[in-house]
């Protein structure tokens, strides 16, 4: 007996629903193609992160994809053993875990919670080479990571003295970039003070500071240039952000305080437009505003900033000959407003859309052919932020290849009870696959 398994494209445009969730977290997806560290699955041919750090893994070659043990080696300098590690993942999608070791592979210390995202803080014995290992539910799941090496002895970051208002550290020349690009993150360990300046064509500040709570809560808040408290944000969990039209533009200041336990964090600002974002006019896809150069960047570090779903956003996109497996990630926060996203074809028909009732939205499309396409954002049009990210791979089928045809169909006779993926992976339906099983008559038995 065969059994074919083949796909059904979707052909019917689905109606708008929605989701929620900090557009800065929660990026991720999952993914039917590996990652580009392959093959790191073991210590001995980790993907070597050491000249990259204070950068996000999904800036260097996109994000990882946790199938299997993913191993990265790092490098400590001497002087500088308080080793920090962010990993960002969608817990919902498959935990992931992580692990450090040694240079001779003995284990160092962990992180391996059941909720969302996994932080190390930990002084190394000496100097020298390290590995992180990312394992766990071989799931699938995407996952985003960062490390830096900081002073051992250190109490405070390269910002300071930025403890009052009247000397913040001037931020206002680095809109759009994260703090830890320039001096590397913050440390706090008392009040931080940090100066930044908008126009009057772009009235609403967004700030957003990123830190794991249970290494020391912070808070955050915003001042204009009298030191008159505008907004703050104070929560008990990872993350704070602020979402602000202020009244004219001028210089305004960043507060980051609370707990003061010496936890780290990263900071990041951006002014827009009070009405709509900067790629308009893109409200149908005859005037879409093109990301064809721009694959594997967020809307956020680009020179526009985030978008703001006001009505209809159109981008082009160009997909390129062998890469037809399309990766979207729209991120965004549903309390604020629902956002769907759809992709269309060089002549504007539907080929497949993204909808849900929680935050954030994700393609993973096997495209019929190369060429321009075009991702169109819609929802509620609240005005709210969203953040944007798409990249074309390589389809990769799975290890039971070549079982296209019942004439080379792959044999689990003897794997009776047996999950797929205990024997040689899960499967990738990218094409048919055609599995051989036998079935016996009553009463025999194998």
């Amino acid at each position: 007996m065969f059994v074919k398994l083949n796909s059904k494209l979707e052909t019917e445009e689905n109606s708008d629903l929605n989701f929620e969730q900090d557009i800065f977290l929660d990026k991720l997806h999952t993914s039917q193609a590996e990652d580009v560290y392959e093959e790191n699955d073991i210590r001995t041919s980790a993907y070597d992160l050491s000249g990259d750090e204070l950068t996000w893994l999904s800036n260097i070659g996109g994000f990882g994809v946790q199938r299997d043990e993913d191993w990265y080696q790092i490098y400590i300098d001497s002087g500088l053993l308080r080793l920090v590690v962010h990993l960002i993942f969608s817990d919902a999608a498959g935990d992931i875990d992580i692990s450090v070791y040694n240079s001779i592979g003995t284990y160092v210390t962990g992180s391996a919670s059941t909720t969302d995202n996994e932080f190390i803080d930990y002084i190394v014995p000496s100097s020298g080479w390290y590995y992180l290992k990312i394992y766990y539910d071989n799931a699938g799941n995407t996952y985003d990571l960062l490390w830096d090496d900081i002073v051992t002895a250190a109490t405070d970051d390269s910002y300071e003295p930025n403890d009052l208002r009247t000397s913040a550290y001037d931020f206002s020349s680095n809109e759009r970039v994260w703090l830890s690009s320039i001096s590397g993150l913050g440390i706090s360990s008392d009040a931080d003070w940090y100066k930044i300046s908008n126009t009057g064509d772009a009235l609403r500040l967004i700030v957003f500071c990123y830190f794991s709570d249970a290494a020391g809560d912070i808070g955050i808040a915003l001042y204009d240039s009298t030191g008159t408290l505008l907004t703050w944000s104070n929560s008990l969990t990872d993350h704070e952000g602020l979402d602000y039209v202020t009244s004219s533009g001028g210089d305004y200041y960043i507060y980051v305080y609370w707990g003061y336990g010496g936890n780290t964090y990263d900071l990041w600002w951006d002014d827009l437009p009070s009405g709509d974002d900067r790629y308009e006019e893109n409200d149908v896809y005859t005037s879409a505003y093109s990301l064809s150069s721009y694959e594997n960047t967020w809307l956020s570090g680009m020179t526009l900033g985030l978008g703001v779903q006001s009505d209809s956003d159109w981008y082009e996109i160009y997909i390129s000959p062998g890469s037809e497996l399309l990766a979207v990630s729209l991120s965004f926060s549903d309390a604020a407003g629902d956002i769907d996203i759809q992709v269309h074809n060089s002549v504007g028909s539907f080929v497949t859309g993204s909808y849900s009732t929680t935050n954030d939205e994700y393609i993973d499309y096997i495209l019929p052919s190369s060429g321009t396409y075009y991702l169109r954002i819609s929802g509620d049009n609240n005005g709210n932020l969203y953040d944007l990210w798409w990249d074309d791979l390589t389809p990769q089928d799975d290890n039971y290849e070549e079982n296209d045809a019942d004439t080379t169909a792959y044999d689990l006779t003897t794997d009776e009870h047996t999950w797929l993926n205990t024997i040689d992976g899960y499967g990738i339906q990218y094409d048919y696959d055609w599995y051989e099983i036998e079935v016996l008559p009553s009463g025999y038995e194998r």
